[in-house]
């Protein structure tokens, strides 16, 4: 059951059948399932976080998807994806030295994943500094961009 239902809250896999509010009770009932009876198994408590997070961002409920990926980030600090999560839902929601923080620590892990990651990543550090007010450094960001093409 509980994979089903990780199927049916994953919104890649979710299809165009759910509404967001079904999403997000689903997502919270997966995460109650795993809390009672999974509280062991990592791997699964941080899918379980990730996926609230997720549903919650998409509801608009950004306190709660910020507490759940950070939950997911505890469970797994190192997990590039949740900290990528956590940066870009600080950039929504305005919290542009978070976002640029963390931009920067990806920045310095994503050599290894090739151009385009790095691309990503800093456009995503110039959106950071725009919202910071340093337009300067923002088109900075957007020149390496480019080079990292």
């Amino acid at each position: 059951m509980l994979e089903l239902e990780v199927a049916e809250v994953d919104g890649e896999r979710a299809g165009p059948s759910l509404n967001h509010q079904e999403l997000w009770t689903l997502a919270v009932r997966f995460d109650a399932q795993v809390q009672a009876e999974e509280k062991e198994d990592r791997a699964l408590l941080l899918e379980a976080a990730g996926l609230v997070g997720r549903a919650a961002w998409v509801v608009g409920d950004y306190q709660a998807a910020r507490q759940y990926l950070s939950v997911a980030k505890n469970l797994a600090p190192d997990d590039r994806r949740i900290v990528r999560r956590l940066a870009e839902l600080d950039l929504e929601t305005g919290s542009f030295d978070a976002a640029l923080g963390a931009y920067q620590s990806l920045a310095l892990a994503s050599a290894a994943e090739g151009p385009r990651h790095q691309a990503e990543i800093y456009l995503c550090m110039g959106r950071a500094q725009l919202g910071l007010g340093d337009a300067d450094k923002a088109a900075q960001m957007v020149e390496r961009q480019w080079i990292s093409t």
